[in-house]
């Protein structure tokens, strides 16, 4: 009987040990999502509520910087993407744990996606790619790990694959099959003390990593980066109009779909979060989406992000401009480049891949451009079958040195014609700009 009763509760209580957070693709190309799960397959999921908590993060921000809003579907949480070349990093506690006789220990878990070299601070432990196709590299408190274990979940393999990290913190993958892949990493820190009043000896640190591979056609030769080609996106990006030094700012906002109109606020704070108030729970989702894209296009972004790249082709002449493909990107990113302006953005995101089109943008008072008219075209990424087209129209004003939204209007096909308008009025700053 006792042994019926602890097999009942065993099967009743999940495996934390068993599960890890991660990062993988949402249900659509707009967002990522973070699982609980033993492996990085979001049909896996479990336990969302245990994970309520995590924190999920632009790698590219700062470490100051909000963590990002969550939507709970199912057993995932969906954080929406702030920007086409966004990655999401994500972090939680999870709490002291006792398992058996064994001493209790703290609980902590990362996670991120995308192939970087470039090192997340908010990660204690963390996972990133060399130079090198495959190769990779466990970093603690920023130096390498030795000694790692590592388990790597490859494209159609039921088991992981395990490697042991050598002195230098590294350890290598075939990353050749296309698909997802995730990788986990264990560090245990002898580090005894307390958390909300419970007494742990140590703290077990888990750490994981996802990115896609996709399939080279066939006849292809691998790429290596052209400094042209680099300094080419660099450029462009630069003459991008940014917000210095933003102090954030609000709005009244006049939302209209299909001629039923609604008013409320906007608020876009310094750290780029943004809140939607007085507004019915679908605009206001439609509204923060828009404004969470406005705002995340015009953030400062480090002036040292650089993104190895390669010339597509031998074609100077596209009417759209030079095309470029960035490399070791799990989002297959390429652009067309002309004129110092980024005029085509190509990614794939899980089962879709999407166009933006840039049909027309306007200089600002420094020269910089802002956007004024562009497309974006969503295809199911398997069968090619185009699947919704969007045309944007954005107007700005100028408000102490910032180029704030002023309008957008959004026509959209896909099974019908909609047309959304956002128009913002009344702006005001939240505060000094910092350093004026």
């Amino acid at each position: 009987m006792r042994t019926i009763v602890l097999l009942t509760m065993m099967l009743a209580v999940p495996s934390v040990q068993a599960h890890f957070i991660w990062v993988v693709p949402g249900a659509d190309s707009r967002h990522l999502a973070v699982i609980f799960s033993e492996r990085p397959d979001i049909q896996k999921a479990e336990f969302a509520d245990k994970i309520a908590n995590v924190e999920v993060h632009d790698t590219a921000a700062t470490a100051e910087t909000a963590s990002l809003a969550k939507t709970k579907s199912g057993q995932a949480w969906l954080v929406e993407i702030p920007s086409p070349d966004a990655t999401l990093s994500a972090s939680l506690t999870y709490g002291v744990l006792k398992r058996g006789e064994q001493p209790a220990f703290l609980l902590k878990y990362y996670a991120r996606t995308g192939l970087t070299s470039k090192r997340d601070a908010r990660l204690a432990l963390d996972i990133v790619a060399t130079n090198k196709e495959g190769e990779f590299r466990v970093l603690w408190q920023g130096k390498p790990l030795a000694n790692a274990q590592v388990n790597a979940y490859v494209p159609a393999q039921r088991t992981p694959e395990r490697r042991i990290t050598d002195e230098r913190g590294m350890f290598a993958l075939d990353t050749s099959p296309a698909g997802l892949y995730g990788i986990r990493v264990r560090h245990v820190e002898e580090n005894q003390g307390t958390f909300s009043g419970e007494a742990y000896k140590h703290i077990r640190h888990y750490t994981t990593l996802t990115f896609s591979q996709g399939k080279a056609e066939k006849g292809e030769a691998k790429r290596t980066e052209d400094p042209a080609a680099s300094k080419l996106l660099a450029e462009a990006r630069s003459a991008r109009a940014v917000w210095e030094k933003f102090p954030g700012f609000s709005a009244d906002i006049e939302v209209n779909f299909d001629g039923v109109i609604s008013r409320g606020r906007a608020f876009v704070h310094a750290n780029g979060d943004v809140e939607i108030r007085d507004l019915d729970p679908d605009k206001a989702r439609w509204a923060r989406r828009i404004v969470g894209s406005l705002a995340g296009h015009r953030l400062s972004r480090p002036a040292s992000r650089n993104t190895p790249c390669a010339f597509a082709d031998e074609q100077q002449d596209h009417p759209l401009g030079r095309a470029i493909v960035v490399l070791n990107d799990e989002l297959h990113s390429s652009y067309r480049i002309k004129d110092r302006q980024i005029v085509e953005v190509n990614r794939t995101m899980g089962n879709r891949r999407f166009t933006i089109t840039v049909l027309e943008n306007k200089k600002n008072d420094e020269g910089r451009f802002l956007p004024a008219h562009y497309i974006v075209s969503y295809w199911d990424a398997k069968t090619g079958q185009l699947i919704s087209t969007s045309a944007s129209t954005q107007t700005w004003r100028r408000l102490s040195g910032f180029d704030l939204p002023l309008s957008c209007r959004v026509v959209t096909a896909d099974e019908k014609i909609m047309t959304r308008t956002l128009t913002f009025s009344n702006h005001q700053l939240l505060g000094e700009p910092a350093g004026k």
